[in-house]
C-alpha cells in the first residue's frame, strides 16, 4: 500500500514538474491557438456582449473554469501560497483574481443563456475567500458583518407564531425560510376572519362619527329632543343605506387594501 501511495506522489510530481516546462506551455499554445482557429477567431473576446456563436462561449466558459479551478487548488495548497511564506498581500491579489474570473463566467453564461433563451445565472457583488485567504483580516470582518444582519433580519421576520411556540433565539433558522413564514402568516393573517369584523366595526364607527351632529342643518329639519339634553336633526325624503351595503362598501374598501398589501409584501421579498 505505502509503495503504490508514493507511485501515485511521483507520477504527481512528475506531471506538476512537466506542466511547468516552456515545451509543454508551448504545446498547450498551439493547441489553443488550433481551437480558436477552429472557431474562426483569432483570440478570446474580452467581452461578452458582442459575442453570437455559441460555440465561442462554450470555449470560453470551459477555459475561465479550467483557470478557476487551477488558481483555487494553489490557494488551497498552503506549500504553494501562505500568508506565513507570501504574505498578505500577495494572498489578497491572488483571491482578487479568483473572484474577477468568477464574475467573467457569469457574464459568459449569462450570455450564454440569453442566446439559448434559458435561465440567467444570479451573479452575487459578495466577495469570496479561498483557501488560505480566509485567514486575512477583512475576511473575518467581511463574516462577522454579513452574520449580524441575518440575526437582526431574522428577529425581525420572526412571527408571533413562532414565539408563541416555545423556540428559543439560539435556534436560527435559515433567513429565506423565515422570510416565507412570515410573508404566509402575513396572508392568512389578513384574509383572517378577526379582522373582517374587526374592519366591518371601525367601518361602523367611522360612519356613527360622521354623521350629522345636533347643530348640523338642512333642508325640512325639525330638531326633536331625546331625554333632556341631546338632539339629533331629522331629515324628511333622506334615506340612509342599509346596513348591508354599508358592510359591502367595507368589504369592497378591504379587498382593495388587502390588495396593496400583497403587492408590497411580493416587492419585499
Amino acid at each position: 500500500m505505502q509503495d503504490h501511495l508514493r507511485e501515485i506522489e511521483g507520477t504527481l510530481a512528475r506531471t506538476s514538474e512537466r506542466k511547468n516546462t516552456i515545451l509543454y506551455k508551448l504545446a498547450k499554445r498551439r493547441a489553443e491557438e488550433e481551437r480558436l482557429a477552429q472557431l474562426g477567431i483569432n483570440k478570446i473576446p474580452p467581452s461578452p456582449h458582442n459575442v453570437k456563436d455559441i460555440g465561442v462561449i462554450k470555449f470560453v466558459l470551459h477555459r475561465l473554469k479550467q483557470e478557476i479551478g487551477d488558481k483555487i487548488a494553489r490557494i488551497r495548497n498552503s506549500s504553494l501560497i501562505s500568508i506565513e511564506k507570501d504574505g498578505e498581500a500577495v494572498v489578497r491579489a491572488r483571491n482578487d483574481e479568483i473572484n474577477k474570473l468568477i464574475v467573467q463566467k457569469d457574464q459568459w453564461e449569462n450570455r450564454l443563456a440569453f442566446l439559448k433563451n434559458g435561465d440567467w445565472v444570479n451573479s452575487t457583488s459578495i466577495k469570496a475567500f479561498f483557501g488560505c485567504a480566509k485567514n486575512l483580516p477583512e475576511a473575518a470582518d467581511f463574516h462577522t458583518k454579513r452574520e449580524r444582519p441575518v440575526e437582526e433580519d431574522n428577529t425581525a421576520y420572526s412571527s408571533p407564531r413562532s414565539h408563541s411556540s416555545g423556540s428559543t433565539p439560539d435556534e436560527p433558522e435559515p433567513l429565506e425560510s423565515t422570510i416565507k413564514g412570515t410573508y404566509l402568516d402575513s396572508v392568512v393573517w389578513l384574509l383572517s376572519p378577526e379582522l373582517e369584523q374587526k374592519v366591518l366595526q371601525l367601518e361602523k364607527e367611522s360612519e356613527i362619527k360622521n354623521r350629522p351632529e345636533s347643530n348640523a342643518t338642512g333642508r325640512g329639519a325639525e330638531p326633536r329632543k331625546l331625554g333632556e339634553s341631546r338632539y339629533v336633526s331629522s331629515f324628511h325624503n333622506f334615506e340612509l343605506p342599509e346596513e348591508k351595503e354599508f358592510e359591502r362598501m367595507a368589504v369592497e374598501k378591504r379587498k382593495l387594501g388587502l390588495k396593496k398589501r400583497l403587492e408590497s409584501l411580493k416587492d419585499n421579498i
